[in-house]
């Protein structure tokens, strides 16, 4: 055996360890990706899941909810300030989930059930006046997302 086949074998041995270093490094970023979104997913669930806690296991800020949402002209000046505290906590739930969609961090399945659910509360009272009255406490893209997709405001 001379030098060269001795050196064409190697590369080719080479050639093959880089593709084999390739491939499995190809499905450790398959599943660090799914593990990261399973970690988005599970940060998400535990957020709505806290907020519902807090609001069903006090009497006070539920019923200033339910009247906020359906009649915030009847809010006291206070009222309406816990009410507008509570709303940003639920609208801000929204965005995170939105911009975790955006980065591909979710299934497009979970934005869209999540889109149907911000598009439904949007069209309540307390909702709509919460957004005319706090256009700055939020990502302006986060808020031209819902303006155009959600309000049907945009173009």
């Amino acid at each position: 055996m001379n030098w060269e086949a001795i050196g064409a074998v190697g590369e080719v041995l080479g050639a093959l360890g880089v593709i084999a270093t390739l491939g499995y490094l190809a499905v450790q970023i398959r599943q660090n990706t799914r593990s990261i979104k399973d970690s988005a997913f599970q940060e998400i669930a535990s957020s709505v899941g806290e907020l519902t806690m807090l609001l069903g296991n006090n009497q006070q800020s539920s019923a200033i909810l339910r009247r906020g949402i359906l009649s915030p002209d009847d809010l006291s000046e206070d009222e309406w300030f816990q009410f507008s505290m509570l709303a940003h906590g639920i609208i801000n739930n929204y965005q995170t989930i939105y911009w975790m969609n955006v980065r591909g961090l979710i299934d497009d399945s979970l934005w869209t059930a999540t889109a149907s659910n911000l598009s439904a509360q949007m069209k309540l009272p307390g909702y709509q006046a919460w957004w005319k009255r706090n256009p700055f406490a939020l990502t302006t893209e986060f808020t031209e997302y819902v303006e155009r997709e959600i309000l049907g405001n945009g173009d």
